[in-house]
C-alpha cells in the first residue's frame, strides 16, 4: 500500500467527517476535538524506529490515558523528554504488527486473537489506525486488522481504513469482494474468519515463497470472478517451487487439488504451470484424467481444449 492511499491528512479528514455523522453510544469523538493544526502535528508525528514484539504481549490497561483528549495533548511534539504513558503507547502502535507471523491459517487466527487482547477498546483502535504506519506493511497484514475488529464496525477511523483497504486491493488488480463476508458461502465461518481466510489468499500473492494451501485460494478467487488473481495464484506459486526444486511438495498440492469446485481457468492454468516438470511428478497423469473427466462431465470438454497438457 502507498503512502498516498493512507496519508495522514486525508485519513483524519473522512474519519472526522464519518465521527461527526456518527450517533453510536460511547464513541471516540472527543479524541478529535482538538485545533487542527494540533491535530495535524500529531499525526505525523509517527513512530519511526520498530521493536520486535511478541504476539501474545499485552497493553498495560492501567496506563492508558484518563481521556481521550489527553492522548491527543500527550503527542503533540514538545522539547522535554516523553513521558513514560507516552513512550508505552507509541511502542505499542510501532510494534503491535511489527513481527507478522508465517502465512497460515491457524497461525492468523492466533495473531488476531493476540493483537485483539492488546487492544481492547475503540479509543485504543481509533487511536492505533491513526498512529501505525500501515503503509509500511503487507497488504494480508491489513486484512488480518480487520479481522481483530470486526466488532468495531461503526468505528469511524474502521471505516476509513476498511476503504483504504479496498481501494488498495483495486490499485493491485485484486478483486475487494475479497474483502466481503459471505455468509451464505461461509460454512459457518465468523466475519473475522472470513477476513482471516482472505488475508491468506492475498498473502498467495505477496509471498516471495510458495504459500501453502494457493490452489484453494485460486479457486475461491476464481469464485469472486478474479480470474487474473486466481491465474497469479497457481504460476506464482508453482513458479516458487520449481525454482526452488521442490517438486515433492508441487506433487502433492496437485494430488489433493479439489478439481470439482475449481474452474475451467484454474483446472488449464494448474496442468500448464506443472507441465515443464510433468515427468518428475507422479500424480500429473491422474490430475490430468480428473480433470478432463470433470469437464467432459460438466459439458465444457472442447475440442482441442487440452492439446499438449497430457
Amino acid at each position: 500500500m502507498t503512502s498516498a492511499i493512507l496519508d495522514p491528512e486525508g485519513f483524519v479528514r473522512e474519519t472526522r467527517r464519518l465521527e461527526e455523522r456518527s450517533t453510536v453510544a460511547g464513541s471516540s469523538k472527543g479524541w478529535y476535538q482538538a485545533s487542527r493544526s494540533k491535530r495535524m502535528r500529531a499525526l505525523f508525528n509517527w513512530p519511526q524506529f520498530l521493536v520486535p514484539l511478541k504476539c501474545g504481549d499485552e497493553f498495560d490497561e492501567d496506563a492508558e490515558h484518563t481521556t481521550a483528549q489527553a492522548t491527543v495533548s500527550s503527542r503533540l511534539p514538545s522539547k522535554g523528554p516523553k513521558s513514560g504513558r507516552e513512550a508505552e503507547f507509541e511502542e505499542l502502535c510501532s510494534r503491535l504488527f511489527e513481527r507478522l507471523p508465517r502465512v497460515d491459517i491457524q497461525e492468523f487466527k492466533r495473531f488476531v486473537a493476540s493483537i485483539d487482547s492488546s487492544v481492547n477498546s475503540s479509543q485504543r483502535w481509533t487511536q492505533v489506525f491513526a498512529y501505525t504506519d500501515f503503509a509500511s506493511l503487507p497488504m494480508h497484514a491489513l486484512i488480518l486488522a480487520l479481522a481483530a475488529t470486526v466488532e468495531e464496525k461503526q468505528l469511524p477511523s474502521r471505516r476509513v481504513f476498511a476503504e483504504r483497504c479496498r481501494l488498495s486491493l483495486r490499485s493491485r488488480g485484486i478483486a475487494d469482494a475479497v474483502l466481503r463476508h459471505r455468509s451464505n458461502h461461509s460454512q459457518g465461518r465468523s466475519e473475522a474468519d472470513e477476513y482471516i481466510r482472505a488475508a491468506h489468499m492475498v498473502a498467495c500473492l505477496e509471498q516471495p515463497v510458495a504459500t501453502e494451501g494457493y490452489l484453494d485460494a485460486a479457486v475461491q478467487f476464481e469464485k469472486m470472478d478474479d480470474v487474473r488473481s486466481a491465474l497469479a495464484c497457481v504460476y506464482r506459486n508453482a513458479r516458487h517451487r520449481l525454482r526452488a526444486g521442490k517438486l515433492a511438495e508441487l506433487d502433492a498440492d496437485i494430488k489433493t487439488f479439489d478439481v470439482g469446485s475449481a474452474g475451467v481457468d484454474t483446472m488449464l492454468a494448474v496442468l500448464t504451470a506443472t507441465a515443464p516438470a510433468k515427468s518428475k511428478l507422479p500424480s500429473r497423469k491422474r490430475l490430468f484424467r480428473r480433470i478432463k473427466a470433470e469437464l467432459k462431465s460438466r459439458g465444457e470438454l472442447d475440442k482441442g481444449l487440452l492439446d499438449g497438457l497430457n
